[in-house]
């Protein structure tokens, strides 16, 4: 008897490849290249922020989350990091934030997971993206993360309307053992400037930061979404950052 089990399954695997890869090639071509992005916190030069210091103060509400003013915070930011160590501003690409803003609207949260696996899909898409999508630079790279929006050092927490002094009703550790003795400790929401900052130590620490700090690149998208809406768990922020450049004597050699 012939066993078609083995190569049926190989078959099924093949075909779901090509699906996928036929889905990535529309998604990549949907993408615009000359597509305008208007933040209204960007400055004429696209490199850099333009609003009052007090806004980045205010709390990160979900509801009425604004994306657009941490996007213009974190590329101002990351070019006067850049600038601290002679390197080029990067400038607003509007290729670049076409692809930025359709990758963190496609992907879930595990796809900006703080992790190898999560940056090497990031880095795989991005290969594809040259094949289907025309660039007028050469080089691509970018990076990708999570963010809580709730200052949580403890990491055990519980949701409760019993208790007073939280905004978003969450508590640190364990509700059974808050006692007379031990009161709730209320978790708080982070403000803008918070969250700015974290996405920053993501871009020029670890994996990332021989790329925000290379001569190499020129060009930068960037897109931040809310990755959960839940009324009773801390919620996460994913965001991506993708840079672009036409150099090649300074491009680092690729890791091993």
């Amino acid at each position: 008897m012939v066993n078609w089990k083995f190569p049926f399954s190989i078959l099924c695997i093949l075909l779901l490849v090509s699906i996928t890869g036929i889905g990535q090639k529309k998604f990549i071509q949907s993408f615009d290249p000359q597509g305008a992005y208007q933040n209204k916190y960007l400055n004429a030069e696209g490199d850099g922020f333009e609003f009052e210091s007090n806004q980045l103060k205010e709390k990160v509400d979900i509801t009425t989350f604004n994306a657009e003013l941490i996007e213009a915070a974190v590329l101002g930011r990351l070019n006067v990091w850049r600038s601290k160590s002679n390197r080029g501003v990067l400038v607003c690409k509007p290729s670049l934030q076409s692809i930025s803003q359709g990758y963190v609207s496609r992907y879930g949260k595990t796809r900006f997971e703080n992790s190898a696996v999560a940056s090497q899909k990031m880095k795989l898409f991005l290969k594809k993206v040259p094949k289907y999508m025309e660039l007028d630079f050469t080089y691509l790279e970018g990076a990708v993360g999570l963010v809580e929006v709730v200052e949580n050092n403890r990491r055990d927490y519980f949701y409760s309307t019993y208790y007073q002094g939280s905004e978003v009703n969450l508590y640190a550790g364990t509700k059974s053992r808050v006692d007379s003795l031990h009161p709730a400790i209320p978790l708080h929401l982070k403000t803008y400037d918070q969250l700015v900052n974290e996405i920053m130590k993501l871009l020029t620490r670890g994996r990332y930061a021989r790329y925000t700090k290379s001569k190499a690149y020129d060009l930068v998208g960037v897109s931040v979404r809310v990755a959960s809406f839940s009324t009773k768990r801390i919620n996460q922020v994913k965001f991506i950052l993708l840079i672009g450049g036409y150099r090649n004597k300074y491009i680092l050699p690729e890791e091993e």
